[in-house]
């Protein structure tokens, strides 16, 4: 594959006011803000790991994630993080860690993160998925205005 087989998308920003009206809805969240501060990487037939591949991986501030196999989803409604083998999703979250920090000519090198090696350290555990979760708390700020009610 001679193209780019990844690519960031990017939300940083204030929450949407959806106002009074929502507010017995079971998602409501509170003082009637939603975060909408995420990372997200496109990956399509890339090397190694992602070959073949034509997904959409995202991950929320609040520490969710969302993972779309847009063969087969292509409105993204099923979320298959639930049902994703950890590896995989660890790789795609370091994948997507580096691409949000990666600067200039870094981000076009994307074979560097093909993930050619093992995912997990020899002697290492792989992270939980409530680990993982708490590790895109802590790099993907929530970024909320005051509230607007």
């Amino acid at each position: 594959n001679t193209y780019r087989w990844a690519a960031l998308l990017e939300m940083y920003g204030g929450s949407s006011n959806i106002g009074p009206l929502y507010k017995n809805m079971s998602a409501y969240y509170h003082n009637h803000m939603f975060p909408n501060t995420y990372q997200a990487a496109r990956i399509v037939n890339g090397p190694g790991w992602a070959k073949g591949a034509d997904l959409l991986y995202v991950e929320w501030c609040t520490g969710e994630q969302e993972l779309y196999n847009m063969t087969v989803d292509r409105h993204q409604v099923d979320n298959i993080v639930g049902r994703t083998n950890l590896i995989l999703l660890y790789r795609m979250s370091r994948l997507l860690a580096r691409l949000g920090d990666c600067k200039g000519f870094g981000c076009y090198d994307l074979d560097m993160f093909s993930a050619s090696k093992e995912a997990v350290a020899p002697g290492r555990e792989l992270m939980t998925l409530d680990a993982m979760k708490a590790s895109i708390r802590n790099r993907i700020p929530c970024h909320n205005p005051p509230n607007m009610t």
